[in-house]
């Protein structure tokens, strides 16, 4: 996200740790207990852009040390519990996810469980059946089952080519809409110029203003970043859409559709 050759629609982990912090102030979360890796470099990094967004919005941010593919994940959960929060969260591996959203509704938590699709899969929530109802994932994509024209074209293409059951269990997700769109925005900017090289297309891209990749928010602006970051200059895309689960899938929050976070990610970093 530093290289000028960079041309990002979807950030990833670091546009999620500032919108999930931005997701904690809309969803009127005061009280938040985020599970941990302590000594992470990434983490580290992000909880202080995290901790700065809390500070301003007026909310407190309390930290409970876990470790990636923890295997009892009940000590954490006791102690992020004795802080009697409103809302928890986690981003980081999936099953430890779904340890944890299983694990706080069986102490008898029902406050909200906030995290990133890209941590807890729609796999991963199926496996938890009723028990992950409620869960609150951001993410950058649409849903892979929308109607959305161009969703449908992916979700077509993606099928015929893999075979339904493959695209069924493995490529119909946030990551495989990332990389049919990456494909998709490199037909756009080639497409007629009869040089399909990586010159051309680093040509092309920052002329590129108005153009929908498909899956994501669709105008993004490769013409300019999105932030004015010194820390993460090359994001050309803030915004996020939220889903909640609901008997063991996802579907989008009831009135919502696009959030801008650039503000957030902008005073994060």
């Amino acid at each position: 996200m530093t290289s000028p050759d960079a041309f990002i629609f979807d950030d990833g982990a670091v546009l999620a740790s500032y919108a999930t912090a931005a997701m904690w102030s809309s969803e009127g979360c005061k009280n938040v207990v985020e599970f941990g890796v302590s000594g992470s470099a990434a983490f580290t990094e992000e909880l202080a852009g995290q901790q700065k967004i809390a500070a301003a919005d007026g909310y407190q941010l309390h930290v409970v040390d876990i470790q990636v593919a923890q295997t009892d994940v009940s000590a954490p959960i006791s102690t992020a519990l004795s802080m009697h929060p409103d809302c928890v969260s986690y981003e980081g591996d999936g099953q430890t996810t779904a340890k944890l959203v299983a694990g706080v509704r069986q102490a008898g938590y029902t406050g909200k469980f906030i995290t990133a699709i890209g941590s807890l899969l729609p796999q991963l929530l199926a496996s938890l059946g009723n028990v992950g109802n409620g869960v609150l994932v951001l993410n950058t994509t649409l849903s892979p089952y929308s109607n959305d024209p161009l969703v449908t074209e992916f979700r077509n293409q993606v099928t015929a080519y893999v075979g339904g059951a493959k695209a069924a269990a493995v490529d119909l997700n946030e990551f495989g809409q990332d990389g049919w769109s990456s494909v998709r925005l490199v037909d756009l900017a080639l497409s007629g110029t009869g040089d399909y090289t990586s010159a051309e297309l680093l040509k092309k891209l920052p002329t590129m203003c108005d153009v929908n990749v498909g899956n994501v928010y669709p105008h993004v602006d490769f013409c300019k970043p999105s932030v004015q970051s010194t820390v993460f200059p090359r994001i050309f895309n803030t915004y996020e859409t939220y889903f909640v689960a609901q008997n063991g899938v996802y579907v989008p929050v009831p009135g919502q559709t696009w959030h801008d976070v650039s503000a957030d990610v902008q005073q994060g970093t």
